[in-house]
């Protein structure tokens, strides 16, 4: 019998997870929460080593525009406003410290922010070990083998798109079947080893109107899975 993955931790939001942020070391994630109802973005904060809820509900004043999640390195997280709907050129950044919470950089200083965020950017990517499924459309060929792969493990028929992840000795496949209800979908997480078997297989979600991406990444040997798009779950992956 193959071993199953063990979940690591988990947190529970009233608001759905709208995007995530790793900090250059890979050891802390961000999280940007939106509700429908509420224009006004909350923030919270885990530390993937310890398991610990650092932030949770931070939320930043601005003066007007939308806001969002940028980057983070070890010490300051980005934040980057957008100032004229209009015109998405037109944006400032906001620099808090991470262990205060202390805005230290403001709309004031934009264009050092600018510079400090895009050199952040770059050394996330380059640093954190974040890896991140690629989307295949229904209408790809990689879908198709994604697909029979899929229905190889006597599982339903996916439709729509998928999410797909080689890692080491895993792979991860968020996909989708039809349902009952009309138009639309149900969202599945199916992590298999080298060999095929299973070691997770998990709704994601029960009803979508159609396959979307973000429900799933790998940072630091652990499986890091939104579901229900209010729930973050981590699993190690020995």
């Amino acid at each position: 019998m193959p071993k199953k993955l063990r979940s690591a931790f988990s947190f529970s939001f009233q608001a759905s997870v709208w995007k995530t942020v790793i900090d250059a070391a890979g050891t802390r994630l961000f999280l940007e929460l939106r509700r429908t109802e509420d224009k006004q973005p909350h923030f919270a904060a885990v530390d993937l080593t310890s398991g610990q809820l650092l932030w949770k509900d931070f939320t930043l004043a601005t003066p007007n525009g939308w806001i969002t999640l940028h980057s983070a390195d070890d010490q300051y997280l980005v934040f980057q406003a957008f100032t004229d709907t209009h015109n998405p050129e037109k944006k400032s950044y906001y620099l808090v410290e991470i262990a205060t919470q202390k805005v230290i950089q403001s709309s004031n200083y934009s264009s050092v922010a600018s510079g400090e965020a895009d050199k952040q950017k770059s050394v996330k990517k380059q640093n954190n070990g974040m890896r991140q499924p690629f989307f295949y459309a229904e209408d790809q060929l990689y879908f198709t083998t994604v697909a029979n792969f899929i229905i190889s493990l006597g599982l339903d028929k996916p439709v729509g798109g998928c999410e797909y992840l080689e890692c080491e000795n895993y792979i991860g496949i968020a996909y989708y079947v039809s349902t009952k209800q009309k138009g639309e979908l149900a969202n599945y997480l199916l992590i298999v080893n080298q060999v095929g078997e299973i070691l997770l297989h998990m709704y994601l979600e029960k009803s979508v109107p159609q396959p979307g991406l973000g429900t799933f990444f790998v940072v630091q040997n652990q499986l890091i899975v939104v579901e229900n798009k209010t729930r973050l779950v981590s699993y190690e992956l020995p």
